[in-house]
């Protein structure tokens, strides 16, 4: 169910949500809170993801519930309560890279198609980018002041970079398999007359 709800007041919104099937997964645009009332995250139940989607019921609670430990274990706050650019790289994931993947598992498993190198070139180079600025984010930002836990220690920021880790490796290898390999490097000789 989808449901513009910028006229309902919190209490409406919720009471709405309420009304659902308990197995059901509801996704609702999220509804500006009264002035005085902040969205609330500590109702059972409920997660807020971003400042855009209410996650409600069934199994998209244990989705919900599994952030939160996933949130709480390894102290990555960006989950809950991303910042602006971290939505704008997910936002980027979801309509850039995604759609790249379906496209680059054709081209690896058939093999021989050279024409993924300019795709994967760019693939890489956009996420290695974009994963640059989430690991200096970790290592370097004062989290004392978000309203979720981060980490506190140079051990927790290691650990939380050890997670994001892959993302940059991967895609650095594809990056280096692409400028290197002969495979996807040759270049035809012209002939001289």
């Amino acid at each position: 169910m989808k449901t513009n709800c910028s006229s309902l007041s919190r209490h409406s919104y919720i009471k709405l949500l309420e009304q659902q099937q308990p197995a059901t997964c509801v996704v609702v645009e999220r509804c500006a809170p009264p002035p005085n009332e902040a969205p609330d995250s500590s109702r059972r139940g409920e997660t807020w993801l971003g400042s855009h989607l209410l996650v409600r019921h069934g199994e998209c609670r244990k989705l919900a519930e599994l952030l939160q430990w996933y949130a709480a274990t390894f102290r990555d706050p960006m989950m809950l309560q991303p910042p602006e650019w971290f939505k704008a790289f997910i936002y980027c994931e979801a309509f850039l890279q995604m759609p790249f993947f379906p496209i680059a598992v054709y081209a690896f498993l058939k093999g021989g198609c050279k024409w993924i190198r300019t795709p994967a070139i760019i693939y890489s180079t956009h996420v290695a980018t974009t994963l640059f600025a989430i690991l200096a984010h970790i290592l370097f930002h004062d989290f004392s002041k978000s309203e979720h836990l981060g980490p506190r220690t140079q051990r927790e920021r290691l650990i939380l970079l050890s997670i994001y880790a892959p993302y940059l490796l991967i895609p650095l290898l594809i990056l280096f398999t692409m400028l290197y390999n002969p495979h996807y490097n040759h270049v035809e000789k012209r002939k001289r007359k």
